[in-house]
């Protein structure tokens, strides 16, 4: 079986390359459309300043906190869902995991998908946490939503690197996720 996988720190160094300086692009135009201003946010961070200081730290650190993870969560099951939909064993051949050692949340299927669902399947949640929502905070005015949809699609650099790696393999054909690195083995 023919690998396409890519080793973290070489996915970091595309991200750099590539990858962040297109996010950048992306959240400038924000900056360009609202004139620099990040109303929301600091409206957010005045109201913490009038709270007690049990209220301040729920308000200004632990409910950011809570709020991404709940997206890298909903990255993973975005990941879980497109995996279930599309390759031959349905959920059983799904999981989400953890690894402690990376600090990296990951969606693993077993079974065999077409490599362009795996594509799809590799970019949808940087589109739908991050770049969809992205657009509507540039639309909205809204440096909240901006925010948090520049922390997604940084999140998903990883899946963009692959997703970009993957265009040198022909679409069509049947491939299987790597068990233990980002990328998948063509299936024989």
């Amino acid at each position: 079986m023919k690998e396409c996988t890519l080793e973290n720190d070489k996915i970091y160094k595309i991200a750099f390359i590539w990858v962040i300086p297109f996010i950048l692009l992306l959240s400038f135009s924000y900056i360009f459309f609202n004139g620099g201003k990040f109303h929301e946010i600091n409206n957010y961070y005045d109201s913490i300043e009038k709270l007690n200081f049990i209220s301040k730290i729920y308000k200004g650190f632990i409910l950011p906190f809570i709020i991404f993870n709940i997206g890298i969560l909903l990255h993973e099951v975005i990941h879980a869902l497109l995996f279930t939909l599309f390759n031959d064993l349905g959920i059983s051949s799904v999981k989400i995991g953890f690894k402690k050692k990376e600090l990296l949340p990951y969606t693993y299927c077993s079974g065999k998908i077409k490599l362009n669902n795996y594509r799809i399947t590799l970019i949808a949640p940087a589109i739908i946490l991050g770049l969809i929502p992205l657009i509507i905070a540039i639309f909205l005015s809204n440096s909240i939503i901006w925010f948090y949809s520049f922390l997604f699609l940084i999140a998903g650099t990883g899946d963009i690197v692959l997703f970009i790696h993957s265009l040198k393999t022909s679409g069509n054909q049947i491939i299987v996720d790597h068990p233990t690195k980002l990328g998948f083995k063509n299936y024989e």
